[in-house]
């Protein structure tokens, strides 16, 4: 999957000029913790989201420093922030910016993107235009369309599934290291070995899961701390 499969397109946008209080209103209405800026010309120009709103001097939220950090900081910066804390207009608090996607993105760029930048939400452009949002729920709600257990299990003979398993447990020596035998009877997968931790033992159990035609995994491992 893309970003353009699970993509949300219908997105509620607002413009530079509207007011930070009717961007809040929104923000609650419409349940979402973000909004895209979009100027006349439809172009993307920021975003802003419930954390542009909770530094306000309104609220008496704003940060503040100690009175001799405003001496090593410059006029700029110190006028931007009081601005982003007082200011009425979207343009005024959002962030400039903005990381984005395009409608080819995959899932693991999506939630490298997310992860990398600490992020929620990702706009999809397609040129400059704007053609859908992707955020966190989103990613959820694509893992809960792949649910294996919501589909039913292929048919796969338990030789084919225990040669793949065994292939897989090669391939990684954390697991290929503790587990000594597997054995697969109607696709369920018995583990035997022992392991260091249950961590480990889980970690075994799900890789077997993921091998294709398995029904469910019966793991017999065993913990064995190491005397020293």
């Amino acid at each position: 999957m893309k970003a353009i499969d699970i993509m949300t397109p219908d997105v509620v946008t607002v413009s530079p000029e509207t007011s930070v209080y009717e961007a809040a209103r929104m923000l609650l209405g419409r349940r979402i913790s973000a909004l895209p800026v979009l100027n006349a010309d439809g172009r993307l120009v920021g975003l802003i989201s419930e954390s542009d709103l909770m530094r306000r001097g309104e609220l008496r939220s704003e940060k503040r420093s100690p009175w001799w950090r405003g001496l090593l900081t410059s006029d700029l910066r110190q006028a931007s922030a009081f601005l982003r804390s007082h200011g009425r207009l979207v343009a005024d608090v959002m962030s400039r910016d903005v990381i984005v996607a395009n409608a080819r993105t995959s899932m693991r760029e999506l939630a490298e993107l997310m992860d990398r930048h600490t992020i929620k939400r990702l706009p999809v452009m397609e040129g400059h235009r704007l053609i859908g949002i992707v955020s966190r729920s989103d990613m959820l709600r694509a893992l809960l369309a792949i649910d294996p257990s919501a589909q039913p299990a292929p048919d796969v003979d338990d030789q084919v599934i225990r040669e793949r398993l065994l292939a897989e447990l090669k391939a990684r020596h954390w697991a290929g290291a503790i587990v000594a035998n597997v054995i697969v009877e109607a696709g369920v997968v018995h583990l035997w070995g022992e392991a260091g931790t249950t961590r480990e033992i889980d970690a075994c159990r799900a890789l077997a899961e993921t091998i294709e035609g398995v029904r469910r995994v019966a793991s017999h491992m065993v913990v064995v701390k190491t005397v020293v």
